[in-house]
């Protein structure tokens, strides 16, 4: 297995089922909305400690990402750079490297947004749960000042 096959098992794939457990779990009850918030906030945001420093496991997320990403974006950039000066027959075979220099760049970028606007959406999840208990109180103390 390659490095991009394992780059897009480990980071990819869980961002892409998470974002649509979560944008799905809107339309859920309330209660089992709030769980898998939780549980991602778990996952997300647990503190790992690797020699001393204290990161959380998002932040090594997009860490990882982030420098994956710089990586294909130099991949492509230095095979698009000897494709310009190479010999015809030369580039005819440099096409396939240029495709998966691409296809990884986008990949990378795309996991790496997606982590992102998980987050995001995750915040904005969390937000609305507030909201809504927020408008039920002051429901029932409307209930409960109309009774009086």
């Amino acid at each position: 297995m390659g490095v991009m096959a394992l780059f897009v098992w480990v980071f990819f794939y869980p961002a892409f089922v998470f974002t649509i457990l979560l944008a799905f779990g809107t339309y859920l009850p309330g209660f089992i909305q709030n769980l898998y918030v939780r549980a991602l906030k778990y996952i997300m945001f647990t503190q790992v400690t690797i020699g001393g420093i204290t990161l959380k496991v998002f932040h090594f997320i997009i860490l990882m990402c982030s420098l994956t990403f710089l990586h294909s974006f130099a991949t492509h950039y230095y095979i698009e750079e000897e494709r310009v000066g190479a010999d015809w027959r030369v580039r005819k075979k440099m096409l396939v490297a240029k495709f998966r220099a691409e296809r990884n760049y986008w990949i990378t970028l795309f996991t790496l947004c997606l982590w992102i606007l998980l987050n995001r959406f995750r915040h904005a999840v969390k937000e609305s749960e507030e909201r809504r208990s927020e408008i039920a109180e002051l429901n029932t103390k409307l209930a409960a000042n109309k009774k009086q």
